[in-house]
């Protein structure tokens, strides 16, 4: 989680400016990964169930990682929840400290609503839901 400006807001319909991202890809000059906030809360948690089946561990702590591709997210379709939280984002653009949240808070955060977009969030989940 963090704060960050988009280099192409203006030409962008609306974009989180505090997105909550699982890395997937790394450059670089930034990362691509699945903002969470791109879908709304239920949803969230279905797909961070599906994740969790690539974690390396089930004990939720510091040692715990969920390893996975984009291969492996394009390719499944019980991963069609994660299409539209596919985001790139520069590390220039980030405008604050990136805070880790720990394996154990991961449900707790996917139901926090601390996404800011910059239109309301009613009309990018349901956005989203139409690319599902």
């Amino acid at each position: 989680m963090y704060f960050y400006d988009a280099k192409l807001k203006e030409q962008l319909p609306y974009y989180d400016m505090f997105p909550l991202v699982f890395p997937f890809s790394t450059t670089d000059k930034g990362f691509t990964g699945l903002n969470m906030h791109y879908l709304p809360y239920q949803l969230r948690i279905r797909l961070l169930d599906r994740l969790l089946e690539y974690a390396n561990n089930k004990k939720y702590d510091e040692t715990t990682r969920i390893r996975y591709s984009w291969a492996t997210i394009r390719s499944a379709s019980k991963f069609r929840l994660a299409q539209p939280c596919v985001h790139s984002y520069l590390y220039d653009h980030i405008q604050s400290t990136m805070l880790r949240v720990s394996p154990e808070n991961w449900f707790t955060v996917m139901m926090l609503p601390v996404e800011r977009f910059t239109v309301n969030k009613s009309n990018v989940w349901a956005d989203s839901i139409g690319k599902i």
